[in-house]
């Protein structure tokens, strides 16, 4: 992930299999598709915890290239009768990228969603991880102020989501990416 890049962040609120959201998606994230960009699909882990978000979908692509269209109505073409509701975070810069996926078998993501301005960042590389990734908000009207990506053993997971959540104005949540729907496109 090139630090120049803007990430950004949609979320989904559904009950749909992945089966059925992923063929969905993949129909919705094309239409982003303009240029040299990156798309990752992440699932919420069942069970794990209880979550607002059961899919999201990260976009990354350079700042010059960026373009990302916000029409709910289009995006309700592609989840029709309603069946997930999008739900925009918002652009974010990398300030801190040590991994880009789980490169260890049985490594999970947990997505950390800071509403508060943070200026120190001590209280999160105290915590136990493999890979830690920061992201912050590019625009004024992102949802968070911070977007933080925990790489961890599944069977630590659990204790690294309740304790971000000790923090006040912190959502976490653990998940996995379905590297089926991982995909680049190049348009020339």
């Amino acid at each position: 992930m090139n630090k120049n890049n803007i990430v950004q962040f949609v979320c989904f609120v559904t009950n749909l299999d992945l089966d059925i959201f992923g063929a969905r998606w993949e129909h919705y994230a094309a239409q982003f598709m303009n240029r040299t960009a990156r798309m990752t699909l992440q699932k919420a882990v069942a069970g794990s915890n209880k979550n607002k978000f059961a899919y999201i979908s990260q976009h990354e692509c350079s700042t010059e290239n960026f373009r990302f269209n916000f029409m709910k109505e289009r995006n309700s073409e592609h989840f029709p009768e309603h069946t997930a509701k999008v739900v925009q975070a918002g652009g974010y810069s990398p300030v801190q990228v040590q991994c880009e996926h789980a490169e260890v078998k049985g490594d999970v993501k947990i997505i950390a969603f800071i509403d508060a301005p943070e200026t120190d960042f001590s209280f999160y590389h105290r915590q136990t991880y493999r890979h830690l990734n920061i992201y912050e908000a590019y625009y004024e009207n992102c949802a968070y102020s911070y977007i933080m990506e925990f790489f961890v053993q599944e069977t630590e997971a659990a204790g690294l989501v309740k304790e971000l959540k000790t923090k006040p104005g912190i959502e976490a949540v653990i998940y996995k990416e379905c590297s089926t729907l991982h995909f680049e496109k190049v348009v020339s």
